[in-house]
């Protein structure tokens, strides 16, 4: 009689913890994409090569972005997450001067990384993390090794211009050695906090190479000891697909969440007004919009936007000049993860259409009789009137100051892939619901 009560005590409480480890323990899988806010390369590392100087800076084209997924297993207090991601990445910058002036040099790269990443859960909804990244680069294409071929082929009429043509050789031998000096691989460490809001995931991560990006550069069969090491903040944001049940479809015959979702007012009709920058070596953009969304349901809608945007320049920008006014129709999908009375996030891609008027021209300095001579160089083809095709994807957050009239954040990713977007803007927009 003791044994079988024995029997049946162990049998309940196994069943016990087997059901409690089920409900604690969860996996997780779904796309995600990561957002460069900001950078910094090593700098204070000077190199002479020939009669050229080649050095660090800080300065440059955005960090880039990536695209991938993720799988991640809960606990309640703990969770471990593995990330593939894909994307376009320009990690570290120099520059280059000698006797024909200065240029920068950014080299960009396609990258695939693997990510492992560990964290603590303070609250169920919060997320302190850090992990490890391997990184697999393949720099991008240039022109560098043309325009070498093609200086190279010429010969200077007068021992002035021969000094000019081998100046600018020099500077595009090794801009080109810059380019093919990145690292096939090397490693980063992350420190990040997120937070859950239903299916959806943000982390913000603060990323920094373990291991050089650049480790030497070899000019003419010469190797030069340049290093550089890179760090950079980017927003992580992803959408949990399974469990579909608990994070993409409404709950099955609960009442309180039907009396719940009759109390929250439908509007059919969303009308915007936002702001934002764009920043990016040619300056900084300033851009404006209308956008219109009609709901289908409460959660899904259809969008459309008109965007306008001028760029103007700052103080720092030394070797570009850009004047632009873009125009550019927007539609797509527009999708709400979080929909209640007085918060919205909402989540929107499809194609967009661009017009560009631009002025594209080159600065250059110059020394002549000792004095440092800034320089503004126009060609035939430095006046851009085109039309565009791509793609955008953006993401924002709303809170409803009365029932009709909503404000918050918004960021958008755009270009001509939709795998890896070469711009983001950021802004503030004005909305109201009828």
């Amino acid at each position: 009689m003791k044994t079988t009560s024995l029997k049946t005590s162990l049998l309940v409480v196994l069943t016990g913890l087997t059901a409690g480890s089920a409900l604690a323990q969860e996996w997780s899988f779904g796309p995600k994409a990561y957002l460069g806010l900001s950078k910094q390369a090593t700098v204070g590392n000077q190199v002479q090569i020939g009669d050229a100087s080649l050095y660090g800076v800080n300065y440059g084209d955005a960090i880039g972005n990536s695209v991938g997924a993720f799988a991640r297993f809960d606990r309640p207090r703990w969770y471990a997450q593995a990330e593939g991601m894909y994307g376009a990445y320009s990690l570290t910058n120099a520059s280059v001067s000698n006797a024909s002036g200065g240029s920068a040099i950014y080299p960009g790269i396609r990258r695939s990384d693997a990510r492992l990443i560990a964290g603590f859960k303070p609250l169920p909804w919060l997320r302190l993390n850090a992990g490890l990244t391997t990184a697999f680069n393949q720099p991008k294409p240039n022109s560098y090794a043309s325009l070498i071929r093609t200086f190279e082929g010429y010969t200077p009429p007068t021992p002035s211009e021969k000094q000019r043509v081998d100046s600018q050789l020099e500077q595009y031998r090794i801009s080109e050695a810059v380019y093919n000096s990145y690292k096939k691989t090397n490693l980063e460490g992350q420190l990040g906090i997120g937070a859950d809001i239903g299916g959806l995931t943000l982390d913000l991560t603060y990323a920094r190479s373990l291991t050089p990006a650049v480790d030497g550069i070899t000019v003419q069969n010469q190797t030069y000891a340049f290093k550089q090491n890179y760090g950079y903040w980017a927003l992580g944001v992803g959408y949990k697909l399974f469990p579909l049940k608990r994070h993409l479809l409404a709950p099955r015959k609960n009442k309180a969440y039907a009396r719940i979702k009759q109390d929250i007012p439908f509007y059919r009709n969303e009308f915007y007004i936002g702001a934002g920058l764009l920043a990016e070596d040619i300056g900084s953009q300033a851009v404006y919009e209308n956008r219109y969304t009609r709901y289908l349901t409460r959660r899904l809608g259809i969008m459309g936007s008109l965007t306008y945007s001028h760029n103007f320049l700052n103080s720092n920008d030394d070797y570009r000049a850009g004047f632009t006014n873009q125009f550019a129709l927007l539609t797509g999908v527009r999708f709400l993860p979080l929909y209640s009375r007085r918060h919205t996030i909402g989540i929107t891609t499809g194609p967009m259409l661009t017009y560009t008027d631009e002025l594209q021209g080159t600065f250059g300095r110059q020394t002549i009789n000792g004095q440092l001579i800034n320089s503004l160089t126009l060609t035939q083809r430095s006046a851009v009137k085109e039309l565009q095709t791509g793609w955008h994807s953006s993401i924002d957050y709303n809170f409803a100051l009365t029932d009709r009239l909503i404000v918050g954040p918004w960021l958008r990713l755009s270009g001509q892939s939709f795998i890896i977007p070469d711009y983001a803007n950021a802004g503030i927009q004005v909305g109201y619901r009828f």
